[in-house]
């Protein structure tokens, strides 16, 4: 995700199996600038992610729970394709409704939608604004 570098080539980016928030706050803002910079004018930025508040009262996946001093969601977890029993430490950065619809405005997203698909994944689409053009008009200048 960090390396793509495509300017306005796609009609929509898609961010799914809730994987966005493993680097730090600032890699993950540039993952998003780089998305959003994917888009055409009009394309559309869907993410689906965990939502912060459930995770605050429930954990992820019963494996990853908040520290409040460094705030991010922490925890072991089995190692994906690794031998029986080995865990790996994971770290997320997880964001609330209200801090995903404020993000996705600092992107210059605009009809910014945000829905729970359950109490546990919430789904964020912003669209890319369109090119803005200005007609100026000169009087004519005299022979």
């Amino acid at each position: 995700m960090r390396e793509i570098d495509y300017v306005g080539e796609f009609d929509a980016v898609l961010v799914r199996d809730v994987i966005f928030g493993i680097f730090d706050a600032q890699a993950n803002n540039a993952v998003l600038r780089k998305l959003v910079t994917a888009l055409r004018p009009g394309g559309r930025l869907l993410l689906e992610v965990y939502d912060k508040q459930f995770a605050l009262e429930h954990g992820i996946e019963g494996k990853l729970r908040w520290h409040q001093e460094v705030e991010r969601f922490e925890g072991e977890i089995a190692s994906p394709g690794g031998p029986e029993g080995r865990t790996i430490r994971m770290s997320m950065e997880l964001r609330s409704t209200d801090e995903w619809h404020r993000t996705l405005q600092e992107l210059g997203l605009e009809q910014i939608r945000i829905a729970h698909q359950d109490r546990r994944i919430l789904t964020a689409i912003g669209q890319k604004a369109y090119e803005r053009y200005t007609v100026s008009h000169s009087p004519p200048t005299a022979p």
